[in-house]
């Protein structure tokens, strides 16, 4: 499901002018942060309990890696950024800020020991976790669409078609009765997945770049 969320996210950037290209350093700040957006994405519909929690975690990390890559790169070698980083922002770039220092806030509260300091039950750790999960999946949407930098109207209506799909998956899951615990070979295999995870996500990276560029 991973490497479907990233694949739809990065075919549908390409739908309209999948030629059309803002530089080399554009092109591979923005297909980086496209990638932390498939990463938030799945991350809000995988189950992060039990023997996915490491798995969860990993990925949480990277996508953050992702998203701090696609600040950074655009930040320091492009001085026009810094006008994107004040209060007299486009909304869509403030939103982009928010939810970055959202995802910041969720995994450190996610963390063992701030988690039992600031949340005392399970119950509440869940309910907190996914309030701020859907505050960034949405902030991270408005920040992607509403640029209109890589996605047209249409392009923009079908991410977000995906995330509401990805919020009623989620929403029915959490509805439903815990499932049953997974064969502890199942779960090794998913473990060992992530490895063919990110070589997939850096190859999304790569052809995006390298079809822009070659325009």
């Amino acid at each position: 499901m991973a490497l479907l969320i990233t694949f739809f996210v990065f075919v549908v950037s390409l739908l309209q002018a999948p030629l059309q290209t803002a530089g080399w350093l554009w092109d591979s700040g923005n297909a980086l942060g496209m990638l932390g957006f498939a990463g938030l994405t799945y991350l809000f519909l995988e189950d992060g309990a039990g023997r996915g929690a490491r798995r969860h975690q990993w990925i949480s990390y990277a996508t953050t890696g992702a998203i701090f890559a696609h600040i950074i790169l655009l930040w320091a070698f492009d001085a026009t950024v810094w006008y994107y980083l004040m209060l007299s922002a486009p909304n869509y770039m403030l939103a982009g800020i928010a939810a970055f220092f959202g995802v910041i806030c969720i995994i450190l509260l996610a963390l063992p020991t701030l988690r039992r300091k600031w949340h005392p039950s399970r119950k509440q750790f869940q309910t907190w976790h996914y309030c701020l999960s859907l505050a960034v999946l949405t902030g991270a949407l408005w920040h992607i669409t509403a640029s209109g930098f890589y996605f047209s109207q249409t392009e923009s209506f079908l991410l977000i078609g995906l995330s509401i799909l990805i919020i009623v998956a989620n929403l029915r899951k959490r509805l439903r009765l815990r499932r049953e615990m997974l064969p502890k070979s199942m779960g090794q295999f998913k473990s060992n997945s992530l490895s063919g995870i990110a070589l997939c996500a850096g190859f999304f990276v790569t052809v995006f770049v390298l079809l822009k560029g070659l325009a």
